[in-house]
């Protein structure tokens, strides 16, 4: 089922949104989308990208998983075989995805990371202060040091997964998609942030923190 129809940068891609069954969480469970997308001016073919959003806080977690791709390019194909190919393609990864990051949010879930545990790997290992002597910069470090750190310990949307490896990643997540300070100065709307397939480096190094 089709839950949304639109365009991004000017009209010069174009997609659809088609949602797929929830994976069951403790913390409200989590939705799955397959966005198909094209682009009009020759940048990119036509690929189908899946994404999970966390129901909670509608965190967007990208390729949260790390064995299954969370794009499938789609070939322009000519006959009706070809094209059961590509569909048959595109439902092999949509059932990948889904199998991997439900995997990987069970892991998470098993793993323990106290409160200050989660404060020191955010402010010496996600976030250590810059090295060279720049006051400037270390101010801006540690001011967005304290946003996550205040996320992680205060969100109510955490309440049910707080001292867990899927509520710290889920912590930077929320911090990374909607209460930092940088949110207000992006240029990129969530749809074309997806579609350049952008902002999600710092959720990922979280994933990486916990299972290491």
């Amino acid at each position: 089922e089709a839950a949304a129809l639109g365009e991004s940068f000017g009209g010069r891609k174009v997609w659809s949104v088609v949602q797929m069954p929830d994976i069951d969480s403790p913390d409200g469970g989590l939705g799955t989308f397959l966005v198909v997308s094209n682009s009009h001016d020759g940048s990119s073919s036509i690929s189908a990208t899946f994404v999970t959003v966390r129901w909670a806080c509608t965190n967007g977690l990208i390729a949260l998983g790390k064995e299954a791709a969370h794009t499938v390019k789609i070939r322009h194909t000519s006959t009706m075989e070809m094209r059961l190919d590509e569909a048959r393609k595109v439902l092999a990864g949509a059932t990948r995805y889904v199998e991997d990051t439900t995997k990987l949010m069970d892991e998470l879930l098993n793993t323990p990371i106290p409160l200050n545990q989660g404060e020191a790997m955010i402010r010496h290992a996600l976030m250590p202060l810059p090295d060279e002597d720049n006051e400037r910069a270390e101010r801006n470090a540690i001011r967005r040091q304290n946003e996550l750190v205040d996320t992680l310990r205060n969100s109510p949307n955490l309440d049910n997964v707080r001292n867990t490896g899927w509520g710290f990643v889920n912590a930077v997540a929320e911090w990374n998609e909607w209460t930092g300070a940088h949110v207000r100065r992006r240029r990129l709307n969530p749809m074309e942030r997806l579609l350049n397939d952008a902002g999600q480096d710092i959720v990922h190094r979280a994933r990486d923190l916990v299972l290491a």
